[in-house]
């Protein structure tokens, strides 16, 4: 098998097979799938052993790039569908949470989603549906819970 032991040639498969490209790439001490093509003869490639990342993500891959924020605007922001608007909004971006009215007048939220999802939804809170008018927008970053389903108007 020009030098490469069989349960290399095994591995390299399933990691190949289940998407894993760049990783199968790593472990066998190459670039990617192009250099894992060459002929053992001709690479210059040095056969290493596997190695681990250098840094390991502090959070699960699947909450790597989740945010969370508590939001709270101000302006003429109740009685002129804001929470509808900010519900549309929410659903169509695949954004969850809450958003509801606050005795003083201000409209409150909590948005839970990818980065930019909920990046979208806050920029939208920026500017409200057309009868509104926002003065200001405070947006507090709180630690991802994924505590929601979907997102609701309270």
């Amino acid at each position: 098998m020009n030098g490469v032991k069989p349960s290399t040639c095994w591995i390299v498969v399933v990691l190949l097979a289940a998407g894993l490209v760049g990783l199968a790439g790593r472990w066998a001490g190459r670039a990617g799938p192009a250099a894992m093509a060459e002929s053992p003869a001709t690479s210059t490639a040095p056969a290493t052993a596997p190695q681990a990342p250098a840094t390991q993500p502090s959070q699960p891959a699947s909450q790597a790039a989740m945010r969370r924020v508590h939001v709270f605007v101000s302006g003429r922001v109740q009685g002129v569908g804001f929470r509808d608007f900010t519900v549309a909004k929410a659903k169509s971006l695949g954004v969850t949470g809450w958003v509801r009215n606050l005795p003083d007048g201000r409209v409150e939220a909590v948005a839970e989603a990818p980065a930019d999802k909920v990046a979208g939804l806050v920029d939208a809170i920026r500017t409200g549906p057309a009868a509104a008018r926002v003065d200001d927008v405070k947006v507090e970053e709180e630690r991802y819970a994924g505590e929601f389903a979907s997102f609701s108007r309270r």
